[in-house]
């Protein structure tokens, strides 16, 4: 019968920044899910002007304008994981490097 060994108490900052990696990830879904809705909106519209519809009375240059938020909001996605992706390198290297130092000086 195998037992697992306790496991250590959390640092009260890394409790904080798992806090704010779920707020960042969060904000991101809603990010994804606001572009989701544009290509929605767009692909609908694109299809009322193949079709010769008028609905809306959306056109070629809403369309491009629905295309440049939607790319911009993807940038910023992209660059929202960019430094998510960052924050959790770098404090998952300060936190192995804390944990060896905890170890104390064997030599």
């Amino acid at each position: 019968m195998s037992s697992t060994p306790p496991r250590a108490p959390v640092a009260p900052e890394f409790s904080l920044f798992l806090a704010d990696v779920q707020s960042n990830i969060n904000n991101t879904l809603g990010e994804v899910f606001a572009v989701v809705g544009l290509l929605r909106v767009a692909g609908c519209a694109l299809s009322d002007l193949v079709n010769g519809r008028t609905t809306n009375n959306i056109g070629a240059a809403d369309l491009a304008h629905v295309n440049d938020l939607a790319i911009n909001r993807l940038e910023d996605i992209a660059d929202r994981l960019d430094r998510l992706e960052m924050a959790v390198g770098k404090f998952g290297t300060e936190g192995r490097q804390t944990e060896v130092n905890a170890g104390g000086d064997h030599g």
